[in-house]
């Protein structure tokens, strides 16, 4: 018999908390893995990692992400009726579903695996992608429990299984990447072969090697999918879902129809992640296949231009897409902790769509726009205006990273705004049903995307930085359609003024006054105090500009945990109106 937890549903800031909370440990956590992975793998390491793990998120887009969220909502719905019954029903064929996706997204990776590395005409990402083939498997396993608790408004599992798989990534994956680049190391020194590859050097053996030293880190990723899904089962072992006998008791009978209504509402947010995830694809498959065209247009500005950072063995394309997918990794900061407010308030803007209760449904939306505005805004302006200084602080001792990846962070962390707004106004999309507008707008900006990579990677003065200006152009296009849909499809009128514009402002306000005491300081000496320091003045005076403004209201603060309390602080400090 299970133990059944009492615990209430969670109100929207309350389960955005809790997923806040488990996202920067672990952002904390997944710096310290890819931070020292890159040191390990190096530029054209990371290339390899980054094609493999582009092809993961491609694959989990279609066979998760449109389920889970589809469970998401239809619990989230039957729940807000009382229909207890359909719940249960719905996760145990959830499940199944989960089951069948799962190992059919597997097994479609490993066949694809060879094809898809001579595709991106980078046949050394083979065993990194095999390596990352179960984690599809054990993804949909643990998605079927996520997407179930999260429509329960239960957002403390995911933010669990959040945390155990970083963890376990962590280790898992820098062990695995370290002992096959130590095993080449060692065969090269005894008998100048590495894998039977005859090698000139320690830095050709290191070549060699790191294809096999990115299937390691991948396999470490695989390795923490399972211990997320372990957790979650055995969670749900031991606590159940909350759901009280009588309340199973009270329920209607099951209605049926359950699993044909399902699919038609899995579709298109599938559809919709998946185009989502088409920008990555993208640059995966044409970015790489458009710099060997510059290079054969010329090699000699591209060789001045970068020619003194790469080593012995390496190949310009993959090098300069490694920086691209360095840079990536910072950019990919600010959508995952946005993320989260959509995730948290899509059960609560069904209940309300549901039941139309357009007061709640207004508060709920807004708090979402804003919550998104103010993580958002000076995380991407921050990233935006300390390009170099970051680059510079976390991979000092990768001079190429540096030297590309300044300007294309510049312009990711702009695009990182707008994709930022985007995935929780598709969460509001999704809630109210309408999970066929999100679809129309991705695939709009997907195609944006591979049109401007094909033409501007392709120009050899512009090169890499290219790719970068494609995807600010993508999800700029996607966010402009996206938020003026949102405006017209509500039956209530937002405040875009109060929840978007002040918190962007005041972004701007901290990214700045980041820039300008880091260029004060570095005058006289520069070095990693000089750069936290300055990213510290910058969060100071965002805060200073969110009290002058007035930008947060009380009632944000009272959903929080605590809220009152809270309220009573940000009052006095008046940092909320």
């Amino acid at each position: 018999m299970l133990l059944k937890n009492t615990k209430p549903s969670q109100s929207f800031l309350y389960g955005s908390s809790v997923l806040m909370a488990s996202m920067l440990a672990v952002k904390l956590i997944g710096a310290l893995f890819k931070i020292p992975l890159t040191n390990i793998l190096g530029e054209t390491g990371m290339g390899y990692f980054g094609s493999a793990y582009n092809l993961y998120t491609a694959v989990y887009a279609l066979t998760v992400t449109g389920l889970s969220t589809a469970v998401a909502r239809m619990t989230a719905e039957q729940a807000a009726q009382g229909r207890w019954q359909d719940v249960r029903k719905l996760f145990r064929m959830a499940t199944g579903l989960f089951l069948l996706l799962g190992l059919a997204g597997s097994a479609i990776v490993l066949a694809a695996a060879r094809s898809f590395a001579a595709l991106i005409d980078s046949p050394h990402s083979f065993w990194a992608v095999v390596m990352i083939a179960p984690a599809i498997f054990f993804c949909c396993l643990m998605a079927s429990f996520r997407g179930y608790y999260e429509g329960l408004s239960n957002m403390t599992p995911t933010a669990v299984t959040q945390v155990v798989e970083v963890v376990v990534k962590l280790a898992a994956g820098l062990v695995f990447a370290n002992l096959a680049m130590e095993a080449a190391r060692r065969q090269f020194r005894l008998t100048g072969l590495v894998f039977g590859v005859p090698c000139q050097s320690l830095e050709a053996a290191d070549m060699v090697a790191v294809p096999f030293g990115a299937a390691g880190a991948m396999l470490g990723v695989s390795a923490s999918t399972l211990a997320g899904f372990l957790y979650v089962l055995l969670r749900y072992k031991l606590r159940g879902d909350a759901i009280t006998p009588e309340q199973l008791a009270a329920a209607p009978p099951s209605a049926g129809g359950m699993l044909p209504r399902l699919l038609r509402m899995a579709v298109p947010i599938t559809l919709g992640a998946v185009v989502l995830q088409l920008s990555a694809l993208i640059d995966t498959v044409t970015i790489q296949n458009r710099l060997i065209g510059c290079y054969e247009k010329a090699p000699a500005l591209l060789e001045e231009l970068y020619g003194g950072f790469l080593r012995e063995g390496e190949e310009l394309h993959t090098f300069l897409y490694g920086c691209f997918t360095t840079c990536v990794t910072l950019f990919n900061l600010v959508p995952a902790f946005t993320g989260i407010f959509g995730k948290s308030a899509l059960p609560n803007v069904t209940s309300a769509w549901t039941r139309s209760d357009r007061q709640r449904l207004r508060a709920n939306v807004e708090s979402v726009i804003r919550s998104t505005s103010l993580v958002a805004a000076p995380l991407a302006c921050g990233l935006a205006f300390m390009a170099e200084p970051i680059l510079s602080l976390l991979y000092g001792g990768l001079p190429g990273v540096i030297h590309v990846g300044a300007p294309l962070l510049s312009l990711l962390a702009t695009a990182s705004l707008f994709l930022a707004l985007v995935a929780p106004a598709n969460a509001i999309f999704q809630g109210i049903g309408r999970m066929d507008l999100p679809v129309k707008y991705l695939c709009a900006g997907a195609l944006a995307k591979l049109l401007l990579n094909l033409i501007l990677v392709g120009i050899p003065s512009v090169n890499i930085l290219g790719s970068a200006l494609s995807t600010l152009a993508c999800y700029g296009l996607i966010a402009l359609l996206t938020l003026n849909k949102l405006r017209n499809v509500l039956t209530v009128r937002l405040d875009f003024s109060g929840t978007l514009l002040k918190p962007l402002v005041c972004g701007l306000i901290c990214g700045i006054s980041s820039l300008l005491c880091w260029n004060a300081l570095t005058k006289y000496a520069g070095n990693s105090i000089i750069t936290l320091f300055s990213m510290a003045v910058g969060g100071v005076f965002y805060l200073i500009s969110l009290a002058v403004f007035r930008v947060i209201s009380p009632e944000d603060v009272f959903m929080l945990p605590n809220g009152k309390k809270i309220a009573k602080v940000l009052e006095k400090l008046r940092l909320i109106r």
